[in-house]
């Protein structure tokens, strides 16, 4: 097993003692950059062999509340890169590697997204959290694993 972090691996740690390194291994990426996603890949992948069970349960939330008409395009273009389109290059960069992976793994293959109810019924003061779940739990809808 691989559980991903970004900066800081504290809130990894009893996931560390329970399962133990040997049989859970930790990493840390980037994953709004598209290179570091497929770098990351490529090490799991050669460090455990393929990944079969895909969740995707990272976001940011900014605590602040902030109007729409008063939220800047910086806030919402981070949020929106953290949250959703480093969630499109985490599945697809499991789709790529899950091509070439044996009969054994893809028949386990699974991706599962963690979305929220803010991307169901939206939440006064942060529009980008609530947009970024709402694409979150649209794309959970759009991708058929057939292979």
């Amino acid at each position: 097993m691989t559980a991903h972090f970004n900066r800081n691996s504290a809130s990894l740690g009893p996931l560390v003692d329970e399962y133990g390194p040997d049989r859970l291994q930790t990493a840390s990426c980037d994953l709004t950059d598209e290179k570091a996603v497929v770098a990351y890949f490529s090490s799991i992948s050669s460090n455990k062999g393929p990944v079969s069970i895909l969740i995707v349960n990272h976001a940011i939330y900014k605590t602040e509340h902030v109007p729409f008409e008063d939220m800047s395009l910086d806030q919402w273009t981070s949020t929106l890169d953290s949250n959703l389109t480093s969630s499109f290059l985490v599945a697809r960069e499991y789709l790529r590697q899950l091509k070439e992976a044996s009969e054994k793994v893809k028949t386990s293959a699974s991706i599962m997204f963690i979305g929220s109810t803010a991307g169901i019924f939206g939440e006064a003061y942060h529009a980008d959290y609530s947009a970024s779940k709402s694409g979150k739990l649209t794309l959970s809808l759009s991708i058929p694993i057939n292979y």
